[in-house]
């Protein structure tokens, strides 16, 4: 719908005109409406919250929690390990 109403948008010759007649083009003002109205989202960040929520949530068992805690033990371990040798 969006970008059928650019398309619009552009055959009106919005883009040619000068900026002080943008106020003026009804076609203008449509698609400005249009654009205000959309509702961003900013989806990486929130698919990054909830897998921080969602790893909250199944480490807060105990038994979870310390095998957790032992893969980022082994985990230092083994770069240290990798760190020395060169």
């Amino acid at each position: 719908m969006i970008i059928r109403q650019l398309n619009e948008l552009k055959e009106t010759g919005v883009d040619l005109a000068s900026v002080s007649e943008w106020d003026t083009n009804e076609a203008y003002l449509a698609s400005a409406q249009n654009v205000k109205a959309l509702n961003v989202v900013n989806d990486a960040a929130e698919r990054g919250v909830k897998l921080a929520t969602d790893f909250v949530d199944v480490a807060r068992s105990d038994e979870h929690f310390q095998n957790i805690l032992h893969v980022e033990d082994d985990h230092k371990q083994n770069s240290n390990l990798r760190l020395k040798k060169k």
